[in-house]
């Protein structure tokens, strides 16, 4: 070794060994003062254990649903036993007149695994695991918890693919709210099953996968239970491994692009998590990421049980409700997380935490989870207007962690239609009604916030949504709930997700209809929408799929639109068809219903692609002010070149930042009186071209808006 190599390795050490010493001397200084005192307040305040449930009463994680029921039926490991005893309670449960719930370790917060005054499955004796002989794949009975599923993996060298942070759930509750992970460039748990076995409303098993039943694999996977008892499953399932952990802190709005850098786009990652700031002195504008490197060339340690959790609970119980200790959890985590975090962990030591840590056991007070989806390029801007709304609201917020999650492409009731980071936010609010109210107004807030973001929020909390903002979130829902009448009929599988959110609305607009061409007797209070599909659909058919952007969902886009009210007019177009000519018969269909008397603000143009470009055609040919026209993946100078004139009407182009294909329409705008308004909105999904093949809420959602009020 050369002699400046050596005094450089000499260097380094001497550094590191002043700045260990340097942390260690700042840590007993301040663990003197007062930091000590704080922790001894917190530990003689903190109760041994949570409150418990009266008998014939159930509750879930937010000890705010505690509802009557009229029994709970535990469901044995054995497969048979356990059909029995299911179908047995689905029996009672229409002798009874009464709904129908699955329940596993309980920890949704709104009542989604409780049918008030109905029959509760009680899953979680269903346990039974086996691994498929050199295989990777785990069947698993779907009331196993993750604690018991991370310690059989593990000697058998593998580990989880997809699962939650703790290990506390169960995998039938984890398939059913189609839980995402911390496991980074990967889609939601829904990815990694293979198979599964379904107890219908009729007590009839069948298989599910995506090629059984593939409806009712979509369905029942993020399907809250209303379609069914999952009573196992086949899972994908990888190898353990050792990782070292690197970490980097980062104002919040240099998050994304660190978190790509260091994690997205390196090899070898396998875990990876963000916690914001909730000091007082860095609220939400600091972050610690943490990345889990495959460590090829180390021994993968043996599980062990987490070090230091008394610790560890004091501090991080310290900070509800004090300024003081959530400074106080910040500072250590961010000055001597490095030192006081082993350096060699295992994927399973990471995935085995339960939640002895951060459980509230204050009979006083509950912390309550919520979660928001938003586009990379969102992020940075959500986070600083929620910390406004946060604060503005007085709310007491303990702990936000921040995870990635790629598209969803298995479920029907999906949170994922893109690549979303999402922003996990955990409160602690008093157990009174004035507090859940308080909660209930910050979370709607919070729920505007990642819309007008072009993201969602996560179904599994407090059912504080407003029915509109569900279904803004959701525009898939009414379908869903559609189809769940089409699966459970006798309206069997029941909960109080479903009953606030899946029955008929009070104010609900007038019900949407789809149709191939415009009514013979047009009502003039209607509102009107064609809807102008791309190329693929008019030469495949309406079961196009593209080699490139997959499955076009144009049943599913026409549902969704039908279900915000409209009545939408499309067809299937002739394979061969020409734009120009196809215009002109969309251009008649328009002049049919203005001459019906429908005021042209009741009608609007939507087109994708080849529609778009059709859509384009009508606006130039049609010199009305007020129709209203969304255009997607066009525009672009070729298309343009090609009209007669310039676009008359209300006009939305809608820009996928991932399309090459898709530009603003205003360079297009007519001159003349017969021109109207125009807007941009940008979006990006990251799908390219496909994201006009899915019925996303990133565009239709601002499509909807533009269609009834002319605003994005």
């Amino acid at each position: 070794m050369h002699s400046d190599q050596r005094s450089a390795d000499s260097s380094r050490t001497l550094h590191l060994l002043w700045r260990s010493l340097y942390a260690l001397l700042l840590l007993l200084a301040v663990a003197a003062g007062p930091p000590t005192f704080h922790l001894v307040r917190v530990a003689m305040r903190d109760p041994a254990a949570r409150p418990a449930v009266p008998d014939g009463f159930i509750d879930d994680a937010s000890r705010l649903d505690s509802m009557s029921v009229t029994r709970i039926v535990a469901i044995p490991a054995d497969p048979d036993a356990a059909v029995a005893a299911i179908r047995g309670a689905l029996a009672l449960a229409r002798r009874r007149s009464v709904g129908v719930s699955i329940a596993g370790a309980r920890h949704t917060m709104g009542g989604q695994a409780i049918a008030r005054d109905g029959i509760v499955l009680d899953m979680l004796g269903h346990d039974r695991m086996d691994l498929e002989e050199g295989t990777t794949t785990l069947h698993v009975g779907s009331g196993a918890r993750w604690s018991e599923v991370i310690p059989y993996l593990e000697t058998r060298g593998l580990s989880i693919a997809v699962m939650q942070s703790n290990n506390v759930f169960s995998v039938g509750g984890s398939l059913s709210v189609n839980c995402h992970g911390w496991q980074p460039g990967h889609a939601p748990i829904a990815s990694t099953v293979r198979a599964f076995r379904l107890v219908r409303a009729d007590g009839t098993v069948v298989r599910c996968s995506r090629e059984e039943n593939r409806e009712l694999f979509s369905l029942a996977l993020g399907g809250y239970g209303l379609f069914g008892v999952i009573l196992d499953v086949d899972l994908d399932v990888v190898p353990n491994a050792a990782y070292r952990s690197r970490r980097f802190i980062v104002p919040t709005q240099d998050y994304v692009a660190t978190l790509e850098e260091n994690a997205l786009h390196r090899h070898g990652v396998g875990m990876v998590y963000g916690r914001l700031s909730v000091s007082p002195a860095s609220f939400l504008e600091e972050g610690i990421l943490t990345v889990f490197q495959d460590a090829p060339d180390l021994a993968v340690p043996a599980l062990a049980s987490p070090a230091m959790i008394g610790i560890k609970r004091l501090v991080f119980r310290g900070c509800a409700g004090s300024d003081y200790g959530r400074w106080l959890r910040w500072t250590t985590e961010r000055e001597f997380g490095e030192y006081l975090m082993q350096r060699v962990f295992s994927r399973n030591q990471l995935l085995n935490e339960d939640l002895a840590v951060t459980e509230n056991r204050d009979p006083a007070t509950t912390d309550i989870l919520q979660e928001y989806f938003v586009p990379f390029d969102r992020f940075t801007d959500f986070v600083g207007r929620a910390r406004q709304m946060i604060r503005r609201h007085r709310a007491d917020l303990l702990n936000v962690t921040v995870r990635d999650v790629e598209a969803d492409t298995d479920t029907y009731l999906r949170y994922a239609s893109g690549p979303m980071l999402a922003i996990v936010m955990l409160f602690d609010q008093p157990t009174t009604t004035q507090g859940d109210i308080g909660m209930r107004d910050l979370t709607r807030d919070l729920i505007d916030l990642s819309l007008n973001d072009g993201g969602r929020y996560y179904l599994p909390y407090r059912l504080h949504a407003t029915r509109e903002q569900f279904r803004a979130a959701y525009p898939m829902a009414r379908e869903f709930f559609r189809l769940k009448c089409k699966y459970d009929p006798d309206d069997l599988f029941r909960n109080e997700f479903y009953s606030t959110y899946g029955g008929p609305d009070r104010d609900a607009p007038a019900a949407g209809l789809i149709l191939s061409e415009p009514p013979p007797a047009p009502d003039p209070r209607r509102d009107y929408l064609f809807y102008l599909h791309g190329r693929i659909v008019q030469e495949q058919g309406r079961r196009a799929v593209s080699p490139d952007y997959g499955p076009y969902e144009y049943d599913a886009i026409l549902r969704g639109l039908a279900s915000a009210g409209f009545v939408v007019i499309s067809e299937v177009r002739p394979r061969g068809t020409e734009a120009p000519v196809y215009a002109d018969r969309v251009v008649g269909q328009v002049r049919r219903l203005l001459d019906a008397g429908v005021p042209p603000r009741q009608i609007t143009i939507l087109g994708a692609s080849m529609g778009g470009f059709i859509g384009m055609l009508v606006s130039s040919r049609l010199p009305v002010a007020d129709i209203g026209y969304v255009l997607m993946g066009t525009c672009d100078a070729e298309m343009r070149r090609a009209l007669r004139g310039g676009l008359h009407g209300d006009v939305l182009s809608v820009i996928e930042a991932s399309d090459d294909a898709g530009e603003s329409c205003d360079p297009a705008l007519a001159t003349d009186g017969a021109a109207g308004r125009h807007a941009d909105v940008r979006i990006n999904t990251g799908l390219r071209h496909g994201f006009l093949y899915r019925a996303l809420p990133e565009w239709m959602g601002p499509a909807i808006r533009w269609a009834r009020e002319r605003r994005v």
